[in-house]
């Protein structure tokens, strides 16, 4: 009679079935990844940006992403710079203002960034050809609207720059991100540019067209994720996100453990609240029209439902293991092929991820070791947050409070050079 344990192993196998072959096709569209990065042709400046800021007690930091926007290479005459305060107890309006922003007022209450955008864009498109989001926390990099220009006059409608770090070296936490956003550029972005698929927004460090918006009936997020939605937007219209790599936008990371479990339970949440909408509507899509575009951003929506079925499948191949496997000497064997060499090798993949990524270039100092060692807990507290988020979704958005600590501006500088001297990139149009 079969015991316990296999019972549940080679259940698992076979529900596992359609999982693995999902993991197989990220797997394979990640190794696109290791192709040569790209870059849109230079070409004059033309395309006119109006660049949005919403902010929420920013006054630590809404100056240096002003002053850094005002020092563009890139004609004055074409962008303007829009902050919108919301919310603020503080003084965000008038340091914004004494910067050089002109400032915007919501007139309607608003409780998040998709809101901000939805009720403040029409107000400001007017007299533009795109729209430029940034995070107040947010440094962009010189050349940031020379190389969004590019990519807009090459024919791309919806762009997201590359997201590097402002203090990669404070602490584990935000070497951990500063990891955590390098394999989001690298494994998700940049394969998915070359795979001639659509990449995704961002969060912050992105472009879109004004004729995109007015074609999508502008910014209508309703999840606590905007950037997420708004590229299932996008796919559904038959655009895709452009990759704009040579765009770099410089972000503060979290420093404290308990604002990153907010961060991270907002991400989650608004991600299986946005797969629980767009799914359906993606598929139906896909059947229609038989467009692979469809069928992919579908599997990335899919992909919470599936991190979950795995934990699931895990704990019940485990549970009769611990419960059984002790008793003998060859539960003790189980015991160690089932969760103990699992278990190290995944510690020593994430590690080995985060050695790897630290050497991609824009190449991290030695500084990011702690980055490096705590990168295996940093995304092994997905597990309980996802799990968490599945029983009570997080509903509000809470604020996430920016030091502006004058430190990370130095290595900033130092690593926009660096970047700006070694990226060797080929010319490319968008299809």
């Amino acid at each position: 009679m079969m015991d316990w344990v296999d019972f549940f192993v080679k259940a698992a196998m076979v529900i596992g079935i359609p999982l693995s072959v999902i993991g197989i096709y990220f797997s394979v569209v990640a190794l696109f990844s290791l192709k040569k990065e790209t870059r849109y042709k230079s070409v004059a400046p033309k395309t006119k940006f109006a660049i949005v800021i919403a902010a929420r007690n920013e006054a630590a930091v809404i100056g240096h992403l002003v002053d850094s926007l005002l020092l563009q290479k890139y004609p004055k005459e074409l962008y303007k710079i829009f902050v919108v305060p919301n919310n603020c107890t503080d003084n965000t309006e008038e340091v914004a203002r004494r910067h050089g922003a002109e400032i915007v007022h919501c007139t309607v209450p608003v409780k998040s960034k998709g809101e901000v955008l939805h009720h403040t864009l029409p107000k400001i498109m007017d007299g533009f050809d795109a729209v430029c989001i940034f995070d107040a926390d947010n440094i962009a990099d010189e050349n940031f609207l020379s190389e969004m220009n590019n990519a807009f006059c090459a024919g791309a409608k919806c762009a997201q720059g590359f997201r590097d770090s402002k203090n990669p070296y404070t602490n584990w936490l935000s070497g951990s991100y500063t990891l955590y956003y390098k394999m989001i550029n690298f494994i998700q972005n940049r394969a998915r540019s070359n795979a001639r698929l659509s990449a995704l927004i961002n969060g912050t460090g992105f472009a879109v067209s004004c004729d995109l918006l007015n074609k999508v009936g502008g910014w209508n997020t309703k999840t606590l994720v905007e950037d997420l939605e708004f590229s299932i937007h996008c796919i559904l219209a038959g655009e895709k996100v452009c990759w704009v790599p040579a765009a770099v936008t410089y972000d503060e990371h979290p420093v404290k453990f308990v604002q990153s479990v907010t961060q991270r339970k907002r991400w989650t949440s608004g991600t299986l609240h946005v797969s629980s909408i767009y799914i359906s509507k993606l598929f139906k899509k896909f059947i229609k029209t038989k467009h692979f575009a469809y069928l992919d951003a579908l599997l990335i929506l899919c992909l919470p439902y599936v991190q979950l079925i795995s934990i699931v499948l895990a704990f019940f191949t485990a549970l009769p293991i611990f419960i059984n496997g002790f008793s003998t000497h060859n539960g003790y064997i189980k015991v160690l092929e089932y969760v103990g060499i699992p278990l190290l090798m995944s510690y020593g993949g994430l590690v080995g991820t985060g050695a790897i990524l630290s050497f991609i270039k824009p190449k991290m100092s030695f500084g990011i070791i702690k980055g490096i060692l705590g990168f295996w807990f940093f995304m092994a507290t997905w597990i309980p947050i996802q799990i968490f988020c599945t029983i009570k979704r997080t509903k509000t958005w809470k604020q996430i409070n920016h030091t502006g600590d004058t430190s990370t501006q130095n290595s900033t500088s130092i690593r926009q050079k660096e970047q700006c001297s070694t990226r060797k990139i080929t010319p490319i149009r968008v299809e």
